[in-house]
């Protein structure tokens, strides 16, 4: 059971590489152990590479080679230097009394180093592995222990050991337990395959959902594929360029783009008057101001036509979107309803299920579920 603490990220090459360790240990060595290497944060210890180190173990005592330790770790640093050391890892199941002496060296060369167990041997019928961190217990100035607490292991790969990774899995179903690379082609034609199997997939639900043989509010978690399709049912959300627009704020969208609208209109009024006003004064002979160059004129009239254009391009989007909002709210459907009974109207009847109508209400009452129910006048 893993406690509060960082998540420890393994890769596949780092659980190879102990089990060929395993496979390779000295006669005689009942486990072997070595040094993680990796990168570490506030939230997760991510485990990259590692290597082993020769060491002796009985009941009495333990040895570890430390010299051959650092070699190996200064002649990594030459090849990975942003990888560090973050840890130790032992084959096998248990943590033994040992285990604490060898924590405690490296602790030397880490701060809060992880240990991580592998259990290459099968005891229970599977690889378990187990990443732990040390905490002292104890009475302060008595006799102090360290326990050693469960952390929560995920494992990822990068692009290049995925491919390593199918590979294992292939070799399950090989009699021989033996495969072969596969070339380039062959990897972007099986690529290619699974992606029209899931848009295949994705084109089936979406007929079966426009023709009513599956509920789209269950499915698709009340998720609509339109622009601003906005659903009358309480605690249902649409995305609407990246925002969410349900019955319950649709009110406060729509004052959002009224005055948004307003304030573009405003903002044309403003720049026509001011230009307006420019070319009636330089008429008037008001205008012309000693030392002012032709150039800066320029800038000011394209400084105009830049906010006029802007002003005008902003309100017809605002307008567009306040006119969707009202007529969904008008018509009781959102778009992909409308589309839907379309599409109904133009299946056979025989083929598919019946359409389900439901209860118009007046136009009035719509608009007040949204607004309130005072005058609408003041929404």
């Amino acid at each position: 059971m893993a406690v509060h603490g960082p998540v420890v990220k393994i890769h596949p090459v780092v659980l190879a590489s102990i089990a060929d360790s395993y496979e390779r240990r000295n006669e005689g060595a009942s486990r072997v152990i070595g040094t993680l290497l990796g990168t570490a944060d506030k939230h997760s210890v991510e485990v990259t590479n590692c290597f082993s180190v020769p060491h002796n173990e009985s009941e009495d005592e333990v040895a570890v080679d430390m010299e051959f330790a650092k070699n190996m770790y200064e002649l990594h640093k030459k090849v990975s230097p942003s990888e560090v050391i973050i840890g130790w890892y032992a084959t096998g199941y248990d943590i033994t009394e040992h285990s604490v002496l060898i924590h405690e060296y490296y602790s030397r060369e880490a701060p809060n180093p992880i240990h991580l167990t592998v259990d290459t041997a099968l005891q229970s019928n599977k690889m378990n592995i187990r990443a732990y961190v040390s905490s002292q217990m104890g009475v302060p100035g008595k006799t102090v222990g360290v326990m050693f607490t469960p952390l929560t292991v995920k494992y990822v790969y990068y692009d290049t050991e995925r491919i390593g990774v199918d590979l294992l899995q292939r070799t399950r179903a090989s009699p021989s337990r033996t495969n072969g690379l596969t070339t380039d082609l062959a990897q972007v034609g099986g690529a290619a395959g699974r992606i029209q199997e899931m848009l295949t997939t994705v084109l089936a639900y979406i007929e079966d959902v426009l023709c009513m043989v599956h509920s789209p509010w269950i499915c698709v978690q009340y998720y609509s594929v339109t622009t601003a399709g906005v659903p009358f049912k309480s605690g249902v959300l649409r995305p609407w360029i990246n925002n969410c627009v349900g019955e319950l704020n649709q009110k406060y969208f729509i004052q959002f783009l009224f005055y948004t609208g307003m304030a573009s209109l405003y903002s044309m009024a403003l720049v026509v008057s001011a230009w307006v006003w420019r070319i009636k004064s330089e008429r008037e002979g008001d205008g012309d101001k000693e030392g002012e160059e032709a150039p800066s004129k320029h800038l000011i009239v394209a400084h105009y036509i830049i906010l006029l254009v802007e002003s005008i391009l902003f309100g017809v989007f605002v307008l567009v979107i306040f006119y969707d909002q009202l007529v969904s709210i008008i018509t009781d459907e959102t778009p992909i309803e409308q589309m839907r009974n379309r599409l109904m109207k133009d299946k056979p009847n025989n083929t598919h299920p019946a359409h389900i109508t439901h209860t118009r209400k007046p136009k009035i009452a719509l608009l007040r579920e949204v607004f309130g129910r005072g005058e609408l006048i003041y929404f």
